[in-house]
């Protein structure tokens, strides 16, 4: 009776033309080593073809949730191809914990290169965590790193701002408070430290044009280039 389940339960999973090839054995067993002779057999074409794309695949313009799902289904197919057996060793033999590894390496060297920082951590970590716990701290990192600063500035604004025609810097020029004139300051004022000797009074247009020349000396001055002397303009 039982028998019979089981036989029912392999029948009705086959395809109907394998169905049809295993007609006419009696029993389950008979039915389940024909076909493990014909399909345990591995592909070694198969094989070679997911190891190929397994160590090609790059996250390119993916997602970090799309690659590792692309990544994970061409290493489970392999992995049906080629399975760990089960260790009865004592000590016990390594061959899971190498192909875990393996499985690590090779997702962390298809992420693009804005996860070089955390790869690098994660590959120096003794042991390596998991493969999903690597999903999850990739997908943290890239999360930070997409998410926009509140506090950054924009450089461009920056540079408009401290740039040397910020506002109108031609009217911050200093304002002597003894002579009332333009272009210097009280320490530097005729007026009260002295005239020079030799020097002539100018007229109103001489220092019309002389408080122009400041301003455009002043102007060059804030542009980087150095101050030139004051020209005085006089009769002859």
């Amino acid at each position: 009776m039982c028998d019979t389940l089981v036989l029912g339960w392999i029948l009705r999973s086959l395809s109907p033309e394998i169905a049809q090839s295993v007609l006419w054995l009696n029993t389950a067993v008979e039915v389940w080593r024909d076909l493990q002779e014909r399909f345990s057999i591995a592909d070694l074409v198969r094989i070679a073809d997911l190891q190929d794309e397994i160590c090609g695949l790059k996250q390119g313009s993916l997602s970090v949730s799309a690659f590792f799902t692309k990544f994970r289904l061409l290493w489970d197919e392999l992995t049906t191809y080629r399975p760990v057996r089960s260790c009865a060793c004592v000590p016990r033999c390594s061959c899971v914990e190498y192909m875990r590894v393996d499985q690590v390496i090779r997702f962390l060297r298809g992420l693009n290169e804005d996860f070089e920082s955390v790869r690098c951590s994660i590959l120096l970590m003794d042991p390596l965590p998991p493969i999903n716990k690597v999903f999850s701290m990739i997908a943290q990192h890239e999360r930070q790193i997409r998410t926009p600063n509140p506090n950054s500035v924009n450089p461009m604004v920056c540079d408009v701002q401290s740039g040397p025609h910020k506002g109108n810097n031609h009217s911050k020029r200093p304002v002597c408070t003894i002579c009332g004139l333009t272009g210097h300051t009280i320490d530097r004022c005729y007026k009260k430290h002295g005239y020079p000797p030799g020097y002539k009074p100018r007229s109103r247009v001489n220092v019309v044009v002389s408080e122009s020349i400041d301003t455009n000396s002043s102007g060059s001055s804030e542009n980087g280039s150095a101050p030139s002397d004051s020209v005085v303009l006089t009769h002859q």
